[in-house]
């Protein structure tokens, strides 16, 4: 089966992208969509939601049904057209990340993360995910009324991936260079 994603993007509040999907070159899928959500655990996740209908006030109904190898196969051509688009991308930003590794359950250290040399955000929290496979990053954030409110936040979800995945890479460069030292203090 061959499937083409055409898709654009949005990054409006939770919708991320939308665009097309086109299967065999005999019919194409509109209103494909990207959506962000936050899981339970705090991870920060994304989605690739098939076209649905709105009936009456609040009912909402799958326009098409697909099985799961097929689903699995527009997520990938959605992928691949979004990574396109992110290859393209004519501005890539600089980014510098720094970590310090602070290792207190599930609290890995603290980054701080620099922009084009202009901003820098400082005592960003790095966590490990609840299956441990990665990392959730928390911005600065005040309690106020009851509940945090967040100081400062990524608002596109593809300098969210680069400023994720260089922090991720500061870590684990970090964990790797302090492991030799321990084996000498050891000896």
């Amino acid at each position: 089966m061959d499937v083409k994603a055409d898709m654009r993007i949005v990054d409006k509040g939770s919708l991320l992208a939308a665009g097309d999907v086109t299967i065999d070159g005999l019919f194409t899928i509109h209103g494909v969509k990207v959506v962000s959500f936050t899981r339970e655990n705090g991870e920060a996740k994304s989605s690739v939601l098939l076209p649905r209908r709105k009936l009456g006030e609040s009912d909402w109904r799958d326009v098409l049904e697909v099985t799961k190898e097929v689903k699995k196969e527009i997520d990938l051509a959605v992928s691949e057209s979004l990574y396109k688009i992110a290859q393209t991308d004519i501005h890539k930003p600089k980014v510098d990340v720094s970590v310090n590794v602070y290792q207190k359950e599930d609290l890995l250290g603290y980054a701080t993360v620099t922009y084009e040399n202009a901003i820098t955000i400082k005592n960003i929290r790095i966590y490990k995910t609840k299956d441990g496979a990665g990392i959730r990053l928390a911005f600065p954030s005040n309690h106020e009324n009851g509940e945090w409110r967040s100081l400062v936040e990524i608002s596109g979800f593809l300098f969210d991936g680069v400023v994720r995945s260089k922090v991720q890479e500061a870590y684990e460069e970090k964990i790797h260079a302090k492991q030799p030292e321990e084996r000498r203090a050891a000896i």
